[in-house]
């Protein structure tokens, strides 16, 4: 294993998600209001109400929360690697 093992920077990255709370909150809330319905079915069509879904997540703020892990990754790694 050992000769083939690849260096994974991410095993100790802890996300603060401080700066993207407001936004964290509403993505719970869009969540928890649709998925039930749509895993068990309750939701009408289905690639409508995930197409429905997304465009809440968005809404909600879903590409700040994915750009602020993003960032942090980023700013981790480096810090890891010494760069």
């Amino acid at each position: 294993y050992d000769k083939i093992k690849k260096p994974y920077p991410y095993g100790r990255f802890v996300f603060d998600s401080t700066p993207v709370q407001a936004e964290i909150s509403a993505l719970s809330q869009v969540t928890a209001q649709m998925v039930p319905a749509i895993a068990f079915g309750k939701a009408g069509d289905p690639e409508k109400a995930v197409k429905d879904f997304r465009k809440r997540l968005k809404d909600a703020g879903y590409d700040k929360v994915l750009k602020e892990i993003q960032k942090q990754m980023d700013a981790f790694k480096k810090q890891v690697e010494g760069n």
